[in-house]
């Protein structure tokens, strides 16, 4: 009994302990900062629509998490393109905005095949804990 415990025990920790996330290499703070603040001008700028903006920057926000990094170092090289960036290209706004946009219908169409996915979960689960009844009249019993 001490065993299961033990065991039990030892499995709830190591699932608590998750692997540490990767370090932002150095080269990585450049592509990033660029993107940052050229997504920022390309929003300053209206040549994307404001929701489209809203979901870039959030994504880029997203795909620096995941990642451990330095904020001295990230906001050294953000201030640095915006120093070497003064305006936004239009067609590099465009290019991201398509991939923004693309990456938005990737999230809504997985994101409707697992409501799906669950739709069909629960309608099973339904059926399987539905209760039986049956009525005898008459010597002839019949159940639902």
């Amino acid at each position: 009994m001490r065993w299961i415990g033990l065991v039990l025990g030892v499995g709830v920790l190591s699932g608590c302990m998750s692997t540490p996330k990767p370090m932002l290499a150095s080269s990585e703070y450049t592509k990033v900062s660029g993107s940052w603040v050229a997504w920022n001008r390309c929003v300053a700028a209206g040549l994307v629509s404001p929701d489209i903006g809203a979901l870039g920057l959030r994504y880029i926000q997203a795909d620096l998490g995941n990642y451990q990094y330095d904020q001295a170092t990230l906001d050294a090289a953000v201030h640095q393109a915006s120093r070497e960036m003064p305006q936004a290209d239009s067609s590099f706004c465009n290019n991201a905005a398509a991939l923004v946009a693309q990456r938005k219908q990737q999230i809504d169409i997985n994101n409707a095949a697992v409501s799906k996915q669950e739709q069909v979960l629960q309608n099973t689960l339904n059926n399987i804990h539905k209760p039986v009844y049956c009525n005898t009249v008459g010597g002839v019993t019949m159940c639902n």
